[in-house]
């Protein structure tokens, strides 16, 4: 719930212009979330086939959004099946960019974690190897 919470409040959505490795949307995105991995915190699968190590972001575009499909959004976040509603996307990519179209208005928070650690306009790109990463092999079953 402490996800939703801040999107309850303030449901409408923004326009955005995102560039994927170059190439340029223009969206009315309720929420964009620049994922690493499957998960938003302990328990909401937001990007269900989002890997660790494939050096892509996936990046997971929530549409205008009425307050029942909000509801709806919830629900599959619970459940890990965001990409099957109508109003969300997912793309991948390097390298992302996120900026408000109307350059007037004031900049959106940009989360990482759990607090805010920028403001848009912002760039996000993977770094190879930049972080070094000890787990077990996938390709071995275990005993």
């Amino acid at each position: 719930m402490e996800l939703l919470l801040p999107l309850l409040l303030n449901p409408p959505a923004r326009r955005l212009q995102l560039v994927l490795d170059g190439n340029t949307y223009a969206e009315e995105a309720t929420m964009v979330s620049i994922c690493n991995s499957i998960y938003l915190g302990a328990r909401f699968a937001v990007a269900p086939d989002a890997k660790l190590d494939d050096g892509l972001f996936d990046v997971v575009m929530v549409g205008a959004l009425s307050r029942w499909e909000l509801f709806r959004f919830a629900l599959a976040l619970r459940f890990g099946n965001t990409l099957q509603l109508p109003k969300v996307t997912c793309l991948r990519a390097r390298e992302v960019e996120i900026s408000r179209v109307r350059y007037r208005q004031r900049p959106l928070p940009v989360h990482a974690d759990d607090h805010i650690a920028a403001h848009t306009p912002v760039k996000i790109k993977v770094i190879p190897q930049a972080l070094c990463v000890v787990a077990p092999d996938s390709t071995q079953s275990a005993p």
